[in-house]
Protein backbone atom coordinates (compact mmCIF):
# COMPACT_ATOMS: atom_id res chain seq x y z
CA UNK A 1 0.00 0.00 0.00
CA UNK A 2 1.00 3.55 -0.51
CA UNK A 3 1.66 5.69 2.03
CA UNK A 4 -0.02 9.43 2.38
CA UNK A 5 2.70 11.29 0.91
CA UNK A 6 3.02 8.90 -2.16
CA UNK A 7 -0.83 9.85 -2.64
CA UNK A 8 -0.79 13.08 -2.31
CA UNK A 9 2.38 13.16 -4.86
CA UNK A 10 -0.16 11.17 -6.88
CA UNK A 11 -2.61 13.16 -7.19
CA UNK A 12 -0.05 16.33 -8.00
CA UNK A 13 0.87 15.03 -10.49
CA UNK A 14 -2.59 13.82 -12.18
CA UNK A 15 -3.42 17.79 -11.71
CA UNK A 16 -0.05 19.05 -13.28
CA UNK A 17 -0.53 16.49 -15.96
CA UNK A 18 -4.26 17.74 -16.78
CA UNK A 19 -3.14 20.87 -16.53
CA UNK A 20 -0.47 20.54 -19.18
CA UNK A 21 -2.62 18.36 -21.10
CA UNK A 22 -5.42 22.04 -21.46
CA UNK A 23 -1.90 24.31 -22.07
CA UNK A 24 -1.18 21.76 -25.22
CA UNK A 25 -4.89 22.33 -26.20
CA UNK A 26 -4.91 26.01 -26.03
CA UNK A 27 -1.64 26.35 -27.90
CA UNK A 28 -3.11 23.92 -30.76
CA UNK A 29 -5.72 26.16 -30.87
CA UNK A 30 -3.96 29.33 -30.69
CA UNK A 31 -1.74 28.11 -33.68
CA UNK A 32 -4.97 27.26 -35.50
CA UNK A 33 -5.90 31.24 -35.21
CA UNK A 34 -2.38 32.42 -35.82
CA UNK A 35 -2.40 30.46 -38.84
CA UNK A 36 -5.64 31.60 -39.73
CA UNK A 37 -4.67 35.30 -39.54
CA UNK A 38 -1.59 35.05 -41.89
CA UNK A 39 -3.30 33.25 -44.40
CA UNK A 40 -6.17 35.99 -44.79
CA UNK A 41 -3.44 38.91 -43.84
CA UNK A 42 -0.73 36.93 -46.42
CA UNK A 43 -2.83 34.74 -48.70
CA UNK A 44 -3.46 35.44 -52.30
CA UNK A 45 -7.10 37.34 -52.03
CA UNK A 46 -5.29 39.83 -50.15
CA UNK A 47 -2.37 40.10 -53.14
CA UNK A 48 -4.27 42.91 -55.02
CA UNK A 49 -2.88 44.51 -58.56
CA UNK A 50 -2.72 48.15 -58.53
CA UNK A 51 -3.50 49.51 -62.13
CA UNK A 52 -0.82 52.04 -61.87
CA UNK A 53 1.71 49.41 -61.06
CA UNK A 54 1.30 47.94 -64.22
CA UNK A 55 1.04 51.14 -65.99
CA UNK A 56 4.46 51.75 -64.20
CA UNK A 57 5.82 48.56 -65.78
CA UNK A 58 4.94 48.81 -69.16
CA UNK A 59 6.62 52.60 -69.26
CA UNK A 60 9.51 51.33 -68.28
CA UNK A 61 9.69 48.19 -70.52
CA UNK A 62 9.26 50.72 -73.20
CA UNK A 63 12.07 53.34 -72.02
CA UNK A 64 14.20 50.04 -71.62
CA UNK A 65 13.70 48.96 -75.47
CA UNK A 66 13.79 53.00 -76.65
CA UNK A 67 17.32 52.91 -74.93
CA UNK A 68 18.02 49.66 -76.90
CA UNK A 69 17.33 51.44 -80.16
CA UNK A 70 19.08 54.13 -79.29
CA UNK A 71 21.96 51.97 -77.95
CA UNK A 72 21.78 50.19 -81.68
CA UNK A 73 21.89 53.10 -83.85
CA UNK A 74 24.58 54.85 -81.78
CA UNK A 75 26.11 51.47 -82.69
CA UNK A 76 25.51 51.54 -86.45
CA UNK A 77 27.05 55.27 -86.43
CA UNK A 78 29.94 54.12 -84.93
CA UNK A 79 33.38 54.88 -87.26
CA UNK A 80 36.16 51.91 -87.07
CA UNK A 81 39.45 53.61 -85.97
CA UNK A 82 42.81 52.24 -87.06
CA UNK A 83 42.88 49.69 -84.96
CA UNK A 84 40.06 47.91 -86.45
CA UNK A 85 37.04 48.58 -83.41
CA UNK A 86 34.62 51.26 -83.46
CA UNK A 87 35.44 54.60 -82.06
CA UNK A 88 33.60 55.97 -79.17
CA UNK A 89 32.11 58.99 -77.38
CA UNK A 90 33.41 59.70 -74.23
CA UNK A 91 30.68 61.12 -71.41
CA UNK A 92 30.35 65.05 -71.22
CA UNK A 93 32.00 65.98 -67.64
CA UNK A 94 30.04 68.90 -66.51
CA UNK A 95 31.64 70.79 -63.88
CA UNK A 96 30.77 73.94 -62.36
CA UNK A 97 33.06 77.30 -61.91
CA UNK A 98 32.44 79.89 -59.43
CA UNK A 99 29.74 81.64 -60.82
CA UNK A 100 27.68 78.52 -60.93
CA UNK A 101 27.81 78.19 -64.61
CA UNK A 102 28.05 74.98 -65.62
CA UNK A 103 30.34 74.09 -68.19
CA UNK A 104 31.10 70.63 -70.27
CA UNK A 105 34.58 69.73 -70.45
CA UNK A 106 35.85 67.73 -73.31
CA UNK A 107 32.06 67.16 -74.44
CA UNK A 108 32.12 64.84 -77.62
CA UNK A 109 35.72 64.29 -77.69
CA UNK A 110 36.55 61.26 -79.94
CA UNK A 111 38.31 58.22 -78.16
CA UNK A 112 39.61 55.14 -80.02
CA UNK A 113 40.28 52.33 -77.33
Amino acid sequence: MSSPREAELGRQLQAREEELRQANVQIALLKQRIDILVRRIFGSKSEKVDSKQLELLLQLQQQVQELGKAEASLAAEAIPCSGGHPLQRRPSLARTNHAGVTANKRAGQVICR
